[in-house]
């Protein structure tokens, strides 16, 4: 291997001799010329002598373009290859450009998929409908339209699942109905009508009620629950 190199640089030598000037390339601000390893400006026998202080272990590159400007054949390693490249740049083969920095390639963050809006099924609670002991609720508590107040519930069960909602309304009496109720994500979102039912309640203030049984499985992993309120004609 030291023979080798010792061999090409005596040749490199000789012939740069007969040659009044190296090749030259002036550096702009933003290249650095292949082969110019000391980064002089010059590509010449001193980038040769440089380059075999690295095979040897004399030397070593610490910063990338310098590597870069010195694995002239890509491979990600100095060796004689490259410094025969650079005979050949010496003599009139001129190289291309390098980049001092590349710009870095960013990747374009992949968009989160939209969440998917699923109707969930649900029917009246049956006259005998005993479910037990609620093992867990969540509530959506808040202010309805002009008529008053609502509070819309979720009641999980041992077996099954409950939505409820209660009304404080004023005269005239009012009903509510579930429209529709449909899950996004962990959310769950009921749409309720309140209509007045043309009829005089006897109280200042009266708490009208709808309730409806869904599906367990269709409510595992709810957390939020939002109550859409509105009042539509009978």
């Amino acid at each position: 291997m030291k023979q080798r190199l010792s061999v090409a640089l005596v040749i490199v030598m000789l012939l740069a001799a007969l040659i009044p000037t190296a090749f030259t390339n002036l550096l702009s601000a933003d290249y650095r010329l292949m082969g110019d390893v000391n980064n002089d400006g010059v590509v010449n026998i001193k980038d040769i002598l440089q380059m075999r202080e690295v095979i040897f272990g004399i030397r070593e590159l610490y910063d990338d373009d310098y590597f870069t400007s010195a694995d002239l054949n890509f491979d990600g390693k100095i060796s004689i290859e490259d410094i025969l490249i650079v005979r050949d740049i010496i003599f009139g083969e001129e190289p291309p450009p390098w980049p001092l920095s590349e710009t870095p390639q960013t990747e374009e963050p992949t968009p989160e998929p939209p969440i998917e809006e699923v109707p969930i099924s649900f029917w009246p609670l049956a006259e005998d409908f005993e479910p037990g002991e609620v093992e867990s609720r969540v509530d959506d508590i808040g202010g309805g339209n002009t008529t008053g107040k609502y509070s819309c519930g979720l009641n999980i069960y041992k077996d099954c699942a409950t939505l409820s909602f209660s009304y404080l309304a004023g005269s005239p009496c009012y009903e509510a109905r579930l429209e529709t109720v449909i899950r996004k994500g962990d959310t769950l979102f009921v749409n309720i009508a309140i209509a007045p039912t043309g009829l005089s309640c006897a109280q200042v203030l009266t708490t009208i009620f709808a309730q409806a049984e869904v599906s367990k499985d269709d409510v595992v992993g709810i957390t939020s629950i939002v109550a859409n309120v509105k009042t539509v004609q009978p």
